[in-house]
């Protein structure tokens, strides 16, 4: 920025001297203002760990109106692999019935559906007019 003030011929600005004071932003001459809390104050008796579950401020979220339990405590949900015989799939060819093309289509299957019809078949609708 100098280079383009001594180009143009223009003057310096004059910059203040820079101390750790000035930096910080603090000032000795000014007394220090106490930082007021905001929010609503723990009524008398209730527990603080009560107060901070209901009247929490970092989410601003209300507590949900209905208990959500699971059955399972704190423990989380794991899946349980490894416990049953794992069902083999296979490439299978299929048609669908409302293609009047009679295009041939893959798709994967259970082995066990072999036999079965194509299970969106239920969806095709006829219009009449």
């Amino acid at each position: 920025m100098s280079d383009v003030r001594d180009i143009l011929e223009l003057e310096h600005p004059v910059v203040p001297e820079v101390s750790k004071d000035a930096i910080l932003g603090l000032r000795r001459d000014i007394p220090k203002k106490k930082k007021e809390k905001e929010g609503m104050r723990r009524p008398e008796g209730m527990h603080r760990e009560l107060y901070a579950l209901l009247y929490s401020d970092s989410n601003k979220d209300l507590p949900p109106l209905l208990p959500s339990d699971s059955g399972q405590g704190y423990k989380s949900v794991k899946a349980k692999l490894g416990m049953k015989k794992v069902r083999p799939w296979k490439w299978m060819q299929f048609t669908n019935p409302a293609r009047k093309d009679n295009a041939v289509l893959y798709h994967w299957r259970r082995t066990c559906d072999e036999a079965k019809e194509y299970p969106f078949a239920v969806f095709n609708k006829v219009r009449l007019r």
